[in-house]
């Protein structure tokens, strides 16, 4: 949840020239004897006497021989009163108008404050105010320019399916980066990422409760985050990469799908990450049909898919076994293979084999701890 990193704020912001009549009337000085003590105009003095005129840095410092009071103390109080003045501003410009309430309706606020990223509230104001430091822009007035940006860096992936929602989209990718911000890492390395991946065979075998916290640490160690978020309403995708300067960011829904899609989905982001440093990605839950609907990123999807097929069952090792016939023929080829039955029957359906309802009910009686939304 979101909390306001906001200090406590009067609700009717005092002037500093207000403080400073106060002041000289204990000392009983006049505004002109104060303005001839500054060798200041008298008009300025009475300007900021009134409340019309700012304490500039130089008055401060004029100020501070005669009253005996530090500068700072006369520019702080200036720049608190800007800045009340500005919030008001804004606070006008955020009541909830017909722009800014269609504005926020495109987002799931209740699927939202469900998963964390808001706080729950039914007023309005509040809701735009909570959407508006989820997204990371001042005013719904700024949505426009930064999605027509983002959409040339990950948006644009998820349109092709047809189904995306900008601004839930938006939500769950800032969501996920909120979480990732409360990770530290060292220094991304290729080379301790690709091991850290290969030693986490065993762990997707067993199917533990604490597998995917593993996940988190053991890429932490190589300079990658993983976080997992709820899925949200009008979002079809179940990963993505995002790179903050030098450091990949993966990012997984958390719920949805089956531990062996989870594995499948982490191992394709993974594959991004090693095979095309540097470049933001998202994985559609409906993938593109036809060949060159992904754009310029075609290849790259295919390679990623190919890596990430590749390390949860090589192709070599499918043909050796052939199609298992029954559900104890799955169980023994994931031994044998040294792999989860979920995982083997997602290979098996990315490979284009038809699952049997006999190996979905297998599938709901195997050991499949789901990713949590506490950020592993």
């Amino acid at each position: 949840m979101n909390d306001k990193p906001y200090h406590y704020r009067p609700k009717e912001p005092v002037h500093p020239g207000t403080h400073l009549r106060f002041c000289i009337e204990e000392l009983g000085i006049s505004g002109r004897e104060l303005a001839l003590r500054c060798k200041k105009p008298e008009k300025t003095i009475s300007a900021i006497l009134n409340g019309k005129s700012a304490i500039t840095f130089d008055m401060a410092l004029a100020l501070e021989p005669v009253l005996r009071s530090p500068a700072n103390f006369w520019i702080n109080g200036q720049k608190q009163y800007e800045e009340a003045i500005a919030r008001q501003k804004r606070e006008l410009n955020l009541q909830p108008s017909a722009e800014n309430t269609a504005w926020a309706k495109q987002f799931d606020y209740n699927g939202l404050a469900k998963a964390g990223a808001v706080p729950v509230t039914r007023k309005r104001q509040e809701r735009l105010e909570a959407l508006l430091l989820l997204i990371g822009i001042s005013s719904p007035a700024a949505w426009d320019g930064f999605v027509k940006y983002r959409s040339k860096v990950l948006l644009s992936q998820a349109r092709k399916t047809g189904r995306a929602s900008e601004a839930n989209l938006e939500a769950w990718l800032a969501f996920g980066m909120q979480r990732a911000q409360t990770l530290w890492c060292g220094t991304f390395d290729a080379v301790a990422f690709q091991l850290a991946i290969d030693g986490l065979r065993d762990v997707m075998a067993e199917a533990d409760e604490q597998c995917w916290e593993r996940i988190e640490s053991d890429c932490l160690k190589a300079g990658v985050k993983v976080v997992f978020t709820p899925l949200i309403k009008g979002v079809p995708i179940q990963g993505a990469v995002h790179w903050v300067a030098e450091t990949p960011v993966i990012q997984l829904s958390s719920e949805g799908k089956g531990y062996g899609k989870t594995w499948q989905a982490f191992l394709y982001e993974a594959a991004h990450v090693l095979l095309h440093p540097k470049k933001s990605f998202l994985d559609p839950i409906v993938r593109p049909k036809k060949k060159g609907e992904a754009g310029r990123d075609d290849y790259r999807i295919r390679a990623a898919d190919q890596w990430a097929d590749h390390w949860l069952v090589a192709e070599p090792e499918m043909q050796q076994w052939g199609k298992p016939s029954t559900c104890a023929d799955v169980q023994r080829m994931a031994d044998d293979l040294k792999t989860h039955p979920d995982v083997l029957l997602t290979r098996m359906e990315r490979n284009g084999d038809e699952i049997r309802p006999q190996w979905e009910s297998l599938r709901q009686n195997l050991p499949k701890p789901k990713p949590t939304d506490k950020g592993y």
